[in-house]
């Protein structure tokens, strides 16, 4: 802490909707770094949104697990997690807020909001430090089908965690298709979700020009079609739909998720990010697509060879390029991208 410099910083974010009041749920952090009488770090939530109806809701617990794992990520990644962390650092939270609610808050849907909140967290540390931080990533998208399986003869619960944009950071893109910050969810491989519910998998792919220009880009979200084979619920439980992942020190934004009932039908229809059950018949198709992440740095300084080897790879397509990059990086990296 002792390598940082002194000082009081302040960042916002805020989740889509906390899934039962319209509107966004606002975060709010103040960082303050003091040397004296000892090295000490204080994170004050005060601003906060109240506790909400919605299952998004904190407990102090999963709070200071976040603070904890955003200050090991940013400050040493080596560093040991014992009881010592509290003595140089200090959680400020209003009781009765989303992060420290009043029983009995419904606090099922925690995850989402623990996700937003490293990126709060990091959006504070980025005014200290940004060589040590990510730009804002993809957050959560998990899924959750549920139903009869008329072919096994049994009732099913279906859990799928999917994988979207990491933050550009320096010297690396952001990668594609990851778990980030306090999820820890495996890929759930479509030959065993195949196997065992009624659900085909008709496409599971990155999606294209959904990661932020930047110096250094930001990691790509996936998309994910689900063909019902039953009749069944689906209750979403993701983020970033409303507020797109934001980029550091002149990237770009990451693209928005979202959650699409039969697309390219005429009754295609967008879901929320959060809720449900929603009833899909037999047939219909289900569309999850996470979020991207933010960029990292001035595009114009991108590598041409970098920008090159994502046109070939289909990462960016050269509409977007023309978009975010100056014309003569453009013109460079397609020519390299004809030779790859």
């Amino acid at each position: 802490i002792r390598e940082l410099p002194e000082g009081c910083w302040s960042f916002e974010d805020q989740l889509d909707d906390d899934s039962h009041s319209p509107g966004p749920v606002p975060l709010k952090v103040t960082l303050s770094i003091r040397h004296r009488p000892k090295p000490h770090m204080v994170f004050d939530f005060t601003g906060s949104s109240p506790q909400r109806i919605g299952a998004v809701n904190v407990v102090y617990e999963a709070l200071f697990a976040t603070v904890a794992y955003v200050l090991k990520a940013t400050i040493d990644p080596e560093l040991w997690s014992n009881a010592a962390f509290e003595r140089v650092v200090q959680i400020v939270v209003p009781e009765g807020s989303v992060l420290n609610p009043r029983p009995p808050a419904a606090v099922g849907g925690r995850g989402t909001t623990c996700q937003r909140l490293a990126d709060l967290l990091l959006g504070a540390m980025a005014q200290v430090a940004p060589e040590r931080v990510c730009a804002c990533g993809h957050g959560t998208t998990s899924i959750n089908i549920h139903g009869h399986d008329p072919s096994r003869r049994r009732p099913f619960i279906c859990i799928d965690g999917i994988g979207g944009g990491m933050g550009g950071r320096e010297g690396h893109d952001g990668m594609d298709a990851v778990q980030i910050h306090t999820n820890n969810i495996p890929n759930l491989p479509v030959e065993i979700l195949e196997s065992e519910y009624p659900l085909r998998v008709e496409r599971f792919e990155l999606v294209p020009d959904s990661g932020g220009a930047g110096r250094f880009r930001g990691g790509l979200g996936t998309r994910k079609d689900f063909r019902m084979l039953a009749d069944i619920g689906y209750i979403a439980h993701a983020d970033r739909h409303e507020f797109a992942p934001w980029p550091l020190l002149g990237g770009k934004e990451g693209r928005m998720g979202m959650h699409l009932r039969n697309p390219g039908r005429p009754d295609e229809k967008r879901l929320p990010s959060k809720g449900g059950p929603f009833d899909f018949k037999a047939g219909e198709v289900l569309r999850c697509q996470s979020a991207g992440a933010g960029g990292y740095g001035d595009p114009a300084q991108r590598d041409p060879q970098s920008l090159a080897i994502d046109l070939a790879d289909g990462k960016i397509t050269e509409k977007a390029a023309r978009e975010s990059y100056p014309r003569d990086l453009v013109e460079e990296a397609l020519r390299r991208a004809e030779i790859l």
